[in-house]
C-alpha cells in the first residue's frame, strides 16, 4: 500500500472518530443523556439521626449511569413523611447534589421518618427511598456538687447539694437521691435522706438539703455521699457528690508526753498522748479477773496498735476484742474483749475506768471471767 493510501485511510478513520464525539456531546437534555439514566447516591444525613423537633438535612450525589459523571441537570420532586403525613420541606438540586431539610415533628419521637426522592432527566428518572428512626431531642443533663459545712455546736446545721440542669427544662424532670455514710455515719453526725427532686418547665437549679448533727466532740473532718439515680426526662453527667462535716470544736488542752498511774486495786496504767491529742500504748499491769467456779485470773491488758482519740471535751473511749486459742499452760485463753473509758480532768492528769472480759477453756470446762469495771487515774510524768 502506498504511502498517500495509508495517509487517506487514516483520515477517514479520525473523521469517523470525530463525528462519534460530536453526537455524544449532546446538550444537555439531548440524545447523551437519553443514553444513560439518573443513579442515587447513599444518603447524607446532619445529624446522624433525625431528632424530634429539630432541622434534618438529607442530601444525595446523583450520577450518570452511563459515565459516573455528576448529573447537573434534571427535576428533583421530594416526599419526606412520618406515619403517612407529609412533612413541609425545602429542596434544591444542583452540582449533582440533590438535598432536602425540614423540621421534624415534635411528636415523631420513636417512629419512622421516610425520605423519599426522585430526579427526572432526558425521559429518565431514578427513585430512591431510605428511612430513618426519628431519635427524642437531646435531653438536659443532671449533675450534682460537692458542699461542706462545719457541723455547730448546738442543733443541727443543714448541708445544700446543688443539683443543676444543663439547660432549662422544657417538660417535668425528676430524679431519684440518697445518702450513704461514709466516715460520717447516720443518725448521729446527720440525718439519713432520699426522694425525688423535680424540675418544673424553665427551671435549672434545685438543693437537696440534708441536716447534719452538731457536737462538741473534736474530731477530724467527716464526709458522706449523695447519689442521684432514676432520671426522667433528662441524663446524669455527674451522679454523686461528698458532703463535708468540718469540725468547729475548741478542745481541752492536753499535755503531750508519757502518762502513769494505778488502778483502784493498786496495779499499773501506762500511756503516752501525742501532740495531735492521740493517745497509744494503752496498758494496764495484772488487772485481776473473776472467773466463776474456777476462781480467779490475774494477767496484763494492753492495746499496743491502737490508737485512741481525745475528744474536745477531753474524753476518750476505746474498745478491743480478740477470738482465737492461746494456750498458756494449763489454760487455753479463746476470747477477751478491753473497754477502756477516760477523761482530762486537768492538762496533765485523767481518770477512767477498764473493763476486761476472758473466756477460757480448763481441763475440758469452759469458763467466763471479768474484771468488773475498775477505776484508773494516771499523770504526766517529768
Amino acid at each position: 500500500m502506498s504511502p498517500r493510501r495509508q495517509l487517506s485511510i487514516g483520515v477517514a478513520i479520525a473523521l469517523l472518530v470525530g463525528v462519534a464525539t460530536t453526537a455524544g456531546a449532546a446538550t444537555p437534555g439531548g440524545t447523551a443523556l437519553a443514553r444513560g439514566k439518573p443513579v442515587i447516591g447513599t444518603p447524607v444525613t446532619a445529624p446522624a439521626q433525625p431528632l424530634a423537633g429539630k432541622r434534618f438535612t438529607v442530601s444525595f450525589k446523583v450520577t450518570r449511569s452511563d459515565t459516573g459523571a455528576p448529573l447537573t441537570v434534571g427535576k428533583m420532586i421530594c416526599v419526606p413523611s412520618v406515619a403517612g403525613q407529609m412533612i413541609r420541606h425545602a429542596e434544591s438540586f444542583a452540582g449533582g447534589t440533590a438535598r432536602l431539610a425540614f423540621v421534624v415533628p415534635t411528636n415523631a419521637a420513636g417512629k419512622l421518618l421516610k425520605v423519599k426522592v426522585t430526579i427526572r432527566a432526558a425521559g429518565q428518572s431514578a427513585t430512591a427511598v431510605n428511612t430513618f428512626k426519628v431519635m427524642s431531642a437531646a435531653m438536659p443533663s443532671l449533675s450534682i456538687g460537692d458542699v461542706s459545712a462545719a457541723e455547730g455546736s448546738t442543733g443541727t446545721t443543714t448541708l445544700s447539694f446543688p443539683v443543676t440542669l444543663s439547660g432549662a427544662a422544657t417538660k417535668t424532670v425528676s430524679v431519684g437521691y440518697a445518702t450513704a455514710d461514709g466516715t460520717a455515719e447516720a443518725p448521729s453526725d446527720y440525718a439519713a435522706a432520699s426522694g425525688t427532686l423535680t424540675f418544673k418547665s424553665g427551671e435549672k437549679a434545685k438543693t437537696i438539703p440534708i441536716g447534719v448533727v452538731a457536737d462538741a466532740i473534736m474530731e477530724q473532718a467527716e464526709t458522706f455521699s449523695v447519689t442521684l439515680s432514676t432520671p426522667v426526662n433528662a441524663v446524669i453527667a455527674k451522679a454523686a457528690a461528698t458532703g463535708t462535716i468540718t469540725n468547729d470544736d475548741t478542745a481541752v488542752p492536753v499535755t503531750p508526753g508519757a502518762y502513769k498511774g494505778a488502778t483502784q486495786e493498786g496495779n499499773y496504767v501506762f500511756f503516752t498522748v501525742s501532740s495531735n491529742r492521740t493517745i497509744t500504748g494503752f496498758r494496764v499491769n495484772d488487772l485481776p479477773c473473776q472467773c466463776d467456779p474456777y476462781g480467779s485470773l490475774t494477767g496484763g491488758e494492753d492495746f499496743p496498735d491502737a490508737a485512741f482519740t481525745i475528744r474536745a471535751d477531753g474524753s476518750f473511749f476505746a474498745r478491743a476484742s480478740w477470738n482465737g486459742s492461746n494456750v498458756r499452760g494449763d489454760l487455753e485463753w479463746t476470747h477477751w474483749d478491753v473497754t477502756v473509758t477516760g477523761l482530762f480532768n486537768t492538762a496533765t492528769s485523767a481518770t477512767g475506768t477498764i473493763l476486761i472480759n476472758y473466756e477460757v477453756n480448763y481441763q475440758g470446762t469452759h469458763f467466763r471471767c471479768s474484771s468488773r469495771e475498775v477505776r484508773w487515774s494516771a499523770t504526766l510524768q517529768s
